[in-house]
């Protein structure tokens, strides 16, 4: 019987990865003013003078309401009067208050008249003073009657027209700075996981289909926002060309990297 000779196989086992290509997050939400104001009346009155639309620029410290000025004019001038007043009747205590203190040394004064004299000076200042604050206080409420945007950027909401009576504390207009802005995008439960303060995003709108912006995201929202019914990320972006404008329709995309699987193979 012939001779057989056996061999041993050896079998590797190896394993292959697989790598898919990196897949795009593309996320969609809306631009906001980073800075919203308030513009308030400080003082009550008939507006005179509205010198701003909804949509314009405004500067900062140029005057966008006037309120009238004829009763703060006459409170000043009053008060004014006052003062002058207050003034006169210091001075007259106050030599009369240093004659008695020159008579006393002669011995042709009592002490308490010289108290009585030392007491209506000391009156006279404090009611010159409390004149000069009054003063004071109606220069400012006249200021008051020309109101100053605080910020430079635009108005976004005229709440008042001319002719209206305001009190103090009624809201004029609505203002935002634009040269920053907020990009807000919503992302589903999945997406949000897949994210990162500081994760780079591409941004742009279709409304600006030439320009893009590279920004990091900055907040990641932990509570579902109940009206888009996804999380809130934001993003702050410079816009000092005002290219972009608070309610247009933005895009952000992302990079989620390199996906890998492994699989066992003999």
């Amino acid at each position: 019987m012939p001779k057989q000779t056996f061999f041993a196989l050896a079998v590797a086992s190896a394993t292959l990865l697989t790598t898919t290509p990196s897949l795009a997050l593309e996320l969609i939400g809306q631009f906001q003013a980073k800075e919203h104001v308030n513009l308030v009346a400080q003082v009550p009155g008939v507006i005179e003078d509205l010198r701003a639309e909804s949509g314009d620029p405004v500067t900062r410290q140029a005057v966008l309401v006037r309120i009238q000025q004829q009763d703060f004019q006459l409170d000043l001038s009053k008060q004014q009067a006052n003062l002058a007043l207050a003034q006169a009747d210091l001075e007259l205590k106050k030599a009369l208050y240093q004659r008695y203190q020159t008579l006393i040394k002669k011995n042709s004064l009592s002490q308490n008249e010289l108290d009585l004299a030392h007491a209506d000076f000391q009156a006279a200042k404090a009611t010159a003073l409390l004149a000069k604050i009054s003063v004071e206080q109606a220069q400012l409420s006249l200021a008051r009657t020309a109101i100053k945007s605080p910020i430079t950027g635009y108005v976004t909401q005229q709440l008042v027209d001319v002719g209206s009576w305001v009190d103090e504390g009624t809201a004029l207009y609505r203002l935002a700075s634009i040269d920053r802005l907020i990009v807000r995008l919503y992302a589903s439960e999945h997406e949000v996981s897949e994210l990162q303060v500081g994760q780079s995003m591409r941004i742009w709108s279709e409304s600006v289909q030439d320009r893009q912006v590279i920004g990091t995201i900055a907040r990641i929202g932990v509570e579902l926002d109940s009206e888009a019914m996804a999380y809130p990320i934001e993003i702050d972006i410079p816009n000092s060309q005002l290219v972009f404008k608070p309610g247009m329709s933005v895009y952000g995309s992302t990079e989620l990297g390199l996906l890998t699987s492994t699989q066992s193979v003999k």
